[in-house]
């Protein structure tokens, strides 16, 4: 499983390699979290949740 924290959404080149990473993922069927500013600011509460969609619990 990974995490990615997606930070730089107005920038082009970060752009380009967000989304060649996003499909390397998809291609090999690597399990993906994605993390925006906007969840990081509520971690505690949404990283448990996108956890359990691939069973793992967090305490």
């Amino acid at each position: 499983m990974y995490i990615e924290y997606w930070g730089y959404d107005n920038e082009p080149k970060y752009l380009a390699r967000k989304k060649k990473k996003q499909d390397l993922y998809a291609k090999y069927g690597f399990k993906l979290i994605e993390l925006t500013d906007k969840a990081v600011q509520n971690l505690e509460d949404v990283l448990p949740r996108l956890l359990l969609k691939y069973g793992v619990q967090a305490y």
